[in-house]
């Protein structure tokens, strides 16, 4: 069992998203791997069930909080305007379970370390081939053949890449034994993320160095630390401005961003029901990033739609309203789940951010991401976030226990 729980793991890391069935207008459908979880979640289930075991952590409370309020939303914008999907509310479900795959593989005492060094290698070496043309990837939207303009590696896309790059260095920045492992990784993790274009992995990659020098206590560790770090910091910036990502943001920092936003909010008129962009608005002019451009029209959207109702304020429009992509996690998750569904997301965060050194780090890496990405919805990256958080949250629980035991031992050798 032990053995037959890790081959599972790494399958459900390493296989490519192909739907076996497509469903709706989301790019979902039925996969391989849809199997797996739900077999691992009838297994972790039914074993609490006969145990009667209803103890659950802080995180996984908020979590189902959390899911409550998505699913109640979604059911009541679905039935008032045809708003909204409850494939959100399932895919979130199935992202939870990894959180159980967690405590399963913790149980199990298999190996952290292994899992996310085939994780890290597999995707770095698609990720390369993919760069020099070699091979394809599997999308969101199916396979294609050339991914070199801005490669995928494992997942549906380079964001999702980017930030499992991002998850992937938080680790070995912390766990790493020796000061060149660390140098290796975050070199090699940083020039996957250059090669995926993603201008939020980047500035994540970069923040999480930075504030892992920082955290470091002792003149003399803070000093090694930053020649460690500076040479990453150098070759990345250098690299950047030859980079997908310094194409993609010749035009990011510019006055006519900013200047632009009030023209768009104007223009933009709200309605009921999923919105077709094209309808609401176009990037018409050529003085401002493309992508900033974008996203202010659908933020813009979002805002207007979700301060027309009290109701939408509490409980939101209903996930799925906006389609596949707001393109600004945290803003989506406040107008999609309302103020009620944020805050449980926000204490499910915060919980998970307390329970070790790595997860801080991780939970920077998220944070930045979800600022323009609608990260916690990408698959790979919460399978990989909530699996992390399962094994940790048992560690810590595990070694509380352990000092509860050695404390009544001197207590009883006091007495």
């Amino acid at each position: 069992m032990k053995y037959l729980v890790a081959s599972v793991a790494i399958i459900l890391f390493c296989i490519p998203k192909i739907n076996l069935i497509s469903i709706g207008n989301y790019n979902a459908g039925i996969r391989v791997d849809d199997f797996l979880v739900a077999l691992f979640a009838i297994i972790y289930i039914g074993d609490r069930f006969i145990k009667r075991s209803s103890k659950i952590s802080q995180a996984e409370a908020w979590f189902l909080v959390y899911l409550l309020v998505v699913t109640i939303s979604v059911i009541a914008n679905g039935f008032i305007f045809g708003r909204g999907s409850m494939l959100f509310p399932l895919r979130f479900f199935e992202y939870f379970v990894f959180l159980y795959i967690g405590f399963i593989y913790s149980a199990y005492s298999l190996s952290l370390e292994k899992i996310l060094k085939v994780l890290f290698l597999s995707n770095v070496i698609t990720a390369y081939l993919q760069a020099a043309g070699v091979i394809g990837g599997f999308t969101v939207y199916g396979y294609r053949p050339d991914v070199s303009g801005r490669v995928i590696g494992l997942t549906g896309g380079p964001w999702e890449l980017g930030a499992l790059m991002n998850f992937l260095s938080c680790y070995y920045l912390i766990n790493s034994k020796s000061t060149a492992g660390k140098y290796a990784a975050i070199g090699v993790a940083m020039s996957v993320i250059l090669l995926t274009g993603s201008r939020m992995s980047f500035l994540a990659e970069v923040l999480v160095i930075l504030a892992y020098t920082i955290s470091v206590s002792g003149v003399k560790k803070a000093l090694k630390r930053v020649l460690f770090i500076l040479p990453v910091i150098f070759i990345s910036v250098y690299s950047f401005e030859e980079s997908v990502v310094a194409k993609r943001s010749e035009s990011l920092l510019t006055i006519e961003n900013v200047s632009a936003i009030q023209e768009y909010y104007d223009s933009v008129i709200v309605h009921n029901g999923i919105p077709s962009w094209d309808e609401i608005g176009k990037v018409s002019r050529e003085d401002i990033d493309a992508s900033w451009g974008m996203r202010v029209l659908k933020w813009i959207f979002a805002v207007k739609l979700f301060f027309t109702s009290i109701g939408y304020v509490l409980f939101g429009v209903g996930a799925g309203a906006y389609g596949n992509a707001l393109d600004g996690g945290w803003l989506r998750i406040l107008t999609e789940s309302g103020t009620i569904g944020f805050y449980a997301f926000l204490q499910f965060f915060l919980s998970v951010r307390k329970i070790s050194p790595t997860f801080k780090l991780i939970c920077l890496a998220f944070a930045v991401n979800m600022l323009m990405i609608d990260i916690y919805m990408s698959y790979k990256v919460m399978a990989l976030f909530l699996f992390l958080a399962g094994i940790y949250i048992k560690q810590n629980a595990l070694d509380q226990s352990t000092i509860r035991l050695l404390n009544q031992k001197n207590n009883l050798a006091l007495t």
